[in-house]
């Protein structure tokens, strides 16, 4: 029991694993409020998480801005692309119920919306990893995605939870701020570190 308490224990080591989380949380928000920057804030928060993840050594604010600043452009062209995307399927979809015209976009459109908005999620995660151009980084989400599809439906289900739950109740603004995106971005992490080990053991010579 005394070694529980340990400076070097395992509930010293889970208190210091949740502050890093936290405090991630809160540079991820808050880098990610210029919009401009929301790409590359959520491509530091996953370096940063996958090594957790790995239980490789990184400092947290050294290793979050080291990310944000290598892949602010291709983060941000990655944004306009797919924000352009989704705007002209958002249209679409809007157009499709609120008329008569072609009532099988009605489900084909949400389905195309949904699976580009997983393969989104993957091309920040592959930009935080990869030294990528960024159409090969989009090349590679794709095959992610549709290699494995209920593995990405349920990343970028967890993606979105956090802010669902500003949705649901006021209430949950804090426990959003505190530590709910890192917490469903590391649950992510379980989920596509086994896909990128394979990636990375299919590129070595």
């Amino acid at each position: 029991m005394s070694n529980l308490f340990h400076p070097e224990g395992k509930f010293a080591q889970f208190g210091g694993k949740l502050a890093d989380l936290m405090w991630l949380n809160l540079l991820t928000l808050l880098c990610a409020l210029p919009l401009v920057t929301a790409g590359a804030s959520f491509c530091g928060m996953h370096y940063v998480l996958l090594k957790l993840h790995r239980g490789e050594e990184v400092g947290v604010t050294k290793g979050f801005f080291k990310s944000l600043r290598g892949n602010f452009k291709q983060a941000l062209m990655l944004s306009v692309i797919f924000s352009a995307a989704c705007y002209l399927l958002a249209v679409g979809i809007r157009l499709v119920y609120t008329t008569q015209i072609f009532s099988l976009g009605r489900y084909l459109f949400p389905a195309v919306l949904l699976v580009i908005m997983s393969i989104f999620n993957w091309t920040l995660i592959l930009q935080s990893r990869y030294h990528n151009t960024v159409w090969g980084t989009i090349r590679l989400a794709v095959m992610t995605t549709l290699g494995y599809p209920i593995r990405s439906v349920l990343m970028l289900t967890l993606a979105a939870a956090p802010f669902v739950m500003l949705f649901i109740a006021e209430g949950n603004l804090i426990i959003v701020l505190m530590a709910a995106v890192t917490l469903t971005g590391l649950l992510q992490t379980v989920l596509y570190d086994r896909v990128l080990r394979r990636l990375e053991q299919t590129d070595k010579p």
